[in-house]
């Protein structure tokens, strides 16, 4: 019996191609262990562990995302340590689009860099047979080859057959039949799953040029609303000088009204003291020619006592009582007056 090879994968980006190398390989003649199809999951580590001891080779499915850093078990990880630990050659699948990342755990980075296969759908018969040959085993041509060995040892066997009887000529053209019906089975199958990695890689295309554009509408929305932000700042800043120069408008108006009202206020308290002084003027003068009316008829009395009577010293007493009367009278009538300038 040959010797096991081990495929390695991570699920989430490797499935695809894992599956088609499996076919491919076991269409060569190559017996394969991989994952998903052969482990007990009750088990799963543990029979890995002993397929990879028991394996001649271990292949290493390289696509994006294969590599990124994970929390807990790493499988791919504890795989190849496992694989390098036991020294056995490992053999990269390099996917179509696989771009190495530029950091690297130093296990995968060596492991990497090992002679492998690089998958290219137009020529992937070509890269599968380099990949039989470097797990040792045959090329597509040699597998037809030995077909078609087991084809001329058949017919050899059926004319030997024909010697035993019918019964066993029907059984071997029945063998030979479920081995043809295999063949075209698994030639069908690698083909389903090569168009099915062309319309992946294809769907991936799409998808990134999708996301791309996703992006750059992103970029554009990102700068529109950063223009509109500094738009509706602007926007902000003007109204507030406006409102400011109109506050300040409205202040000005209201501080202009308010004195205009005070100069006037004090105008009209000017022409009212000044009317009030004229006044007050106006009833001092009027008093102080009551005075003198008063003070002549005082003296006009004086003059008449003094000639008629012959003690001139008894008219002074009433012309000085005449004369203060006068200004008892002249203080009752104007006792606010203003004295004069």
């Amino acid at each position: 019996m040959s010797r096991l090879i081990f495929i390695s994968y991570r699920r989430e980006t490797g499935y695809e191609l894992a599956h088609l190398v499996n076919a491919e390989l076991r269409s060569r003649g190559v017996r394969t262990f991989i994952d998903v199809s052969e482990s007990d999951p009750g088990q799963f580590w543990p029979q890995i562990r002993a397929a990879i001891h028991s394996c001649s080779a271990f292949v290493l499915i390289c696509t994006n995302g294969s590599f990124e850093t994970r929390q807990g078990d790493d499988w791919v990880l504890r795989e190849v340590g496992e694989a390098t630990t036991l020294g056995r050659p490992i053999i990269p699948v390099f996917s179509q689009d696989f771009k190495r990342p530029a950091v690297l755990l130093p296990l995968l980075a060596q492991a990497t860099e090992y002679n492998g296969v690089s998958m290219d759908t137009q020529f992937h018969v070509a890269a599968f047979d380099h990949l039989s040959q470097l797990v040792g085993g045959r090329k597509r041509s040699e597998q037809r080859r030995r077909v078609a060995v087991l084809a001329g040892l058949a017919s050899l066997t059926l004319l030997a057959a024909l010697a035993l009887g019918g019964r066993e000529i029907i059984e071997l053209t029945k063998a030979i039949s479920v081995e043809r019906e295999a063949r075209k089975g698994a030639d069908k199958r690698s083909e389903e799953l090569a168009k099915s990695i062309t319309l992946l890689e294809k769907t991936e295309a799409d998808i990134r040029r999708a996301t791309e554009e996703r992006e750059r509408l992103a970029n554009e929305q990102a700068k529109s609303i950063e223009a509109l932000g500094r738009i509706q700042a602007e926007t902000r800043r003007a109204a507030e000088e406006r409102d400011r120069l109109a506050k300040e408008q409205t202040d000005k108006r209201e501080r202009d009204r308010i004195a205009a009202e005070q100069r006037a206020a004090t105008a009209r308290r000017s022409e009212d003291e000044r009317r009030q002084w004229e006044a007050k003027i106006q009833a001092r003068n009027r008093a102080e020619d009551e005075q003198d009316h008063c003070n002549s008829r005082c003296k006009d009395k004086r003059n008449d006592c003094e000639n008629h009577s012959a003690n001139k010293e008894s008219c002074r007493r009433p012309f000085t009582q005449c004369q203060d009367d006068c200004v008892d009278a002249l203080r009752r009538v104007c006792s606010d007056c203003p004295a004069k300038l």
